[in-house]
């Protein structure tokens, strides 16, 4: 056989076994995104409720995982649910829980505490968990923690989505979170920085390393690590930058202006992985 009749039929096999890949995995998806849509069953609207004043009014998002022990914790970041004076903001902080066949309901902190142990929150990281009741009726969803991501692991350059209700943006029906993309930009040891806007209402919320498209892998190369969905991180606080007006006369500052950069600080996973790893966090865990 010739040499461009080998490698004519070497390419049409080649095409064909990519197409019925293409195919098939159409077949196993046929939707507009691959990612998972359960991830935004696991996050939760924390809201500002004062029933006598008809307020109820999402300030900021945590998202719920499970534990070594087979529980159920909120995650959230630890300014959303502690004052300048590390007291929590009891009196008023709610969480909004999905149902299945109903609409929407809060959960107040007091029924909050009901459950084992107080909130357990990071010495300096801004992070907070605390474990979370089981709902009748729930349609609550939760993120593995086998699905943790060290910070050793993240690169810059890798995708990323956001999970959260930005300018409290959310439906009182039914609570779903809105999905940004960004991504990791650089980090350091402790924290890291993504490129991508956050918003007052968007603290607290997962940051999600999810792959551009579905890997078609043909050469067996392809890490499988790559390929899934993992959580990075807390959302923590936008960075802000300054804009500093002075004086033609004085040459003295007269105005500061503080806008958001559109970069964005994350606790990474590695803080909650500290806390559950806390003697006080396992005796309650294991006990359950």
């Amino acid at each position: 056989m010739p040499k461009t009749s080998h490698l004519t039929s070497s390419f049409f096999a080649f095409l064909c076994l990519l197409t019925f890949s293409l195919l098939a995995n159409y077949q196993a998806y046929a939707k507009t995104t691959f990612f998972d849509q359960s991830w935004l069953k696991a996050v939760v609207s924390i809201e500002r409720s004062i029933p006598e004043q008809n307020i109820e009014q999402s300030i900021g998002t945590g998202f719920l995982v499970n534990t070594p022990g087979g529980n159920i914790v909120l995650v959230t970041a630890k300014h959303v649910i502690f004052d300048k004076d590390t007291q929590i903001k009891k009196k008023h902080l709610a969480y909004r829980i999905n149902l299945i066949n109903e609409p929407s309901k809060l959960l107040t902190e007091a029924q909050l505490t009901k459950t084992p142990g107080n909130w357990f929150r990071a010495e300096k990281a801004d992070v907070a968990l605390h474990f979370f009741p089981k709902i009748p009726g729930s349609n609550l969803s939760f993120i593995p923690h086998d699905k943790f991501v060290s910070i050793k692991k993240i690169l810059p350059g890798a995708p990323a989505l956001t999970l959260g209700f930005p300018l409290g943006l959310r439906s009182n029906i039914y609570t779903e979170p809105i999905v940004r993309r960004a991504m990791v930009a650089g980090k350091d040891s402790y924290t890291i920085l993504i490129d991508g806007f956050a918003f007052p209402g968007n603290s607290g919320g997962p940051v999600v390393y999810h792959p551009p498209a579905s890997f078609f892998d043909l050469t067996g190369k392809i890490d499988a690590f790559l390929k899934q969905q993992l959580l990075i991180g807390v959302v923590s606080r936008y960075v802000p930058y300054q804009d500093i007006y002075e004086s033609r006369q004085t040459q003295k500052q007269r105005i500061v202006f503080e806008d958001n950069s559109g970069l964005t600080k994350i606790i990474p996973t590695d803080e909650i992985i500290k806390i559950m790893n806390s003697q006080k966090f396992k005796a309650i865990d294991t006990s359950n």
